[in-house]
């Protein structure tokens, strides 16, 4: 049986993403000001404030707080460290991406990791709500609020389709082999 995080842990999740994005601003505020990512790169686009981020972070971290589910099973005390995990491998995922752009933003390693992550998807369930705030939170610093939530939630549609879809499709063709050995074995 899978049960969700208490209104509680909700709360504290996104309490901290939302002081992340403070301290993010705070920081870009006192080193040159906070920034604006335009649309395409282009200066002539409309920009994006980072300030976005203390309404868009919050109502984020709520809402996608609400999909992580823990397995409640027998005795195990340990029920939330899978899930801690999950999270923790997608921030420090998110946070060298973060890290491998700032160093270099012409390199094609943050492209590479972003692909072995989609490549992992097929196999490792990725797509799981507490993958998606790591890395959000992995990336909040470097990008500020309004692109990691983008990248991020298409990211999680990619790594949910490669992580199910492939297990329907290996799922159909396994069950309809089994339905054609048993047809052909009467």
């Amino acid at each position: 049986m899978k049960k969700g995080l208490s209104k509680y842990q909700r709360i504290s999740i996104t309490v901290l993403f939302t002081v992340m994005m403070i301290a993010t601003l705070l920081w870009e505020h006192y080193n040159g000001g906070i920034s604006t990512h335009y649309l395409l790169h282009d200066d002539n686009m409309p920009g994006i404030s980072n300030l976005w981020g203390l309404i868009i972070v919050p109502i984020f971290t709520w809402v996608v707080s609400g999909l992580v589910r823990i397995q409640q099973d027998g005795k195990d005390k340990n029920k939330h460290l899978p899930v801690l995990l999950r999270g923790v491998y997608l921030f420090l995922t998110g946070a060298l991406i973060s890290i491998f752009f700032y160093q270099n933003p012409e390199s094609a390693l943050p492209l590479y990791l972003t692909i072995a992550l989609l490549a992992l998807a097929f196999f490792l369930p990725v797509y799981k709500a507490e993958c998606l705030l790591g890395y959000v939170a992995g990336t909040l610093f470097m990008f500020g609020a309004f692109i990691p939530v983008i990248a991020g939630t298409i990211l999680w549609l990619l790594f949910f389709t490669a992580y199910k879809g492939t297990r329907k499709i290996t799922g159909f063709f396994i069950k309809n082999r089994q339905q054609h050995r048993i047809e052909n074995s009467k």
